[in-house]
């Protein structure tokens, strides 16, 4: 260990060192900005149940807890959900405290969060104040290892504050939904692999994998930059430590899908058939008013999906145009994660873009990577990059609060 607050390299890492000291700071301020969001919100609404979204047909009011707040059928959202597998993980019930599954399989496969919120729901707290708080803890998690990767990077540490604007993560925290913390393992992971610190990468993977199942992209990124890595002037012993931090939550994901096609009879990776990915660019022609601008939420349904593709393009236009020849290129791994997150961005089906917040978390992972590819180059393209995303995360913390004029508390 270093003076003054340094956390020394591992061996082998050639990287910047980092401060110990602006790392807690960070994460610090991403804690604070999750809990505005989060307990302002609580506040809001006056119940901590509301931003979990219960509702008939999944949840029947004369069914659940007298505390949890039951909105009118067609209000619920995929927080109660969560709630349910925190309660009871392993039940293969028709109902806990109400709650019914939409897709068993698919809900069990993201064990992850529940988990987390189960662990801490054995101290005083109850289980649904103990979604909103592990939301929170995600937030300040994200804050940290964005600002480790922005120094891996050779920036500020402040600059990796940005990752706390993808729109997925803010929906993650408002809804009780698993995004927030699958982006948070999502930046912690990237920030283990920058700097070669292979045991940690593979664990957080794995806890990533668990939590939402298309953060195996940078799992499948680390294995093709294993097989293609003399391309890019990878170490032979680089390779293989990718390689084999790859195979670690790629198994922990197939056993944990054994688990659910013991308990449902189904696969979850599967579950949701052809509605969640189809033919590259084919979706919006399968959904019916596809993003439409006479939805409830108008213009927001063209605005934050544009502006997330808008961080995507930027930062892949800044990767084909650095800003001088010494401008150093990502990683590896972190190139070939991006590339395969905006394909799939492109596979996009009707079932995730019937509304803005499905979209945007759809391309929760293709943003984040985004913005951490952008982070290695100094051009204008990626300043672009970082611009659209924090712009997009002020106007989605606005919304969410509804103080755009004109709207109804």
């Amino acid at each position: 260990m270093a003076g003054n607050g340094d956390l020394e390299l591992v061996p082998g890492d050639d990287g910047p060192r980092i401060d110990r000291r602006h790392l807690a700071l960070c994460a610090l301020l991403g804690a604070i900005w999750g809990a505005v969001l989060v307990f302002g919100l609580i506040e809001r609404t006056g119940d901590a149940s509301a931003l979990v979204h219960f509702a008939p047909p999944s949840t029947m009011a004369n069914l659940a807890p007298d505390e949890l707040a039951v909105f009118p059928e067609g209000q619920g959202y995929d927080g109660q959900f969560y709630y349910r597998l925190a309660r009871s993980p392993l039940s293969a019930s028709e109902r806990v405290d109400g709650v019914q599954f939409d897709d068993p399989a698919l809900r069990m496969t993201r064990i992850g969060y529940p988990a987390v919120v189960l662990v801490a729901s054995l101290s005083p707290l109850d289980t649904v104040t103990s979604m909103a708080v592990v939301n929170v803890l995600a937030f300040g998690a994200a804050g940290a290892a964005g600002a480790a990767l922005a120094v891996r990077a050779g920036r500020a540490c402040w600059i990796g504050l940005i990752f706390l604007a993808v729109p997925s993560v803010t929906y993650g925290a408002s809804m009780s939904i698993t995004d927030a913390l699958a982006g948070a393992l999502l930046v912690s992971a990237l920030a283990c692999l920058a700097g070669h610190r292979w045991f940690l990468a593979a664990l957080v993977l794995s806890a990533a994998a668990l939590t939402r199942e298309s953060t195996l992209m940078l799992p499948v990124a680390l294995i093709l930059t294993a097989l293609l890595g003399t391309r890019f002037g990878v170490s032979r012993s680089d390779r293989r430590d990718q390689a084999i931090v790859a195979v670690v939550p790629l198994s922990v994901a197939l056993m944990w899908q054994v688990v659910v096609f013991l308990t449902w009879d189904d696969v979850g990776l599967i579950g949701a058939g052809g509605h969640n990915l189809t033919v590259p660019l084919f979706g919006p022609f399968q959904t019916d008013g596809f993003l439409s601008l006479s939805s409830g939420d108008a213009v927001l349904n063209i605005l934050i999906p544009l502006g997330c593709l808008a961080v995507v393009v930027s930062a892949g236009i800044g990767l084909l145009r650095p800003a001088t020849n010494t401008t150093p290129y990502p990683p590896p791994f972190l190139l070939i994660g991006f590339v395969l997150a905006a394909l799939v961005a492109t596979m996009l089906g009707p079932a995730l873009l019937e509304t803005f917040r499905n979209s945007a978390r759809a391309v929760g992972e293709a943003t984040v990577l985004a913005a951490a590819v952008a982070l290695w180059n100094r051009n204008a393209w990626s300043r672009l990059a970082h611009g659209c995303l924090a712009l997009v995360g002020i106007v989605v913390i606005a919304w969410e609060f509804k103080v755009t004029v004109g709207l109804p508390v």
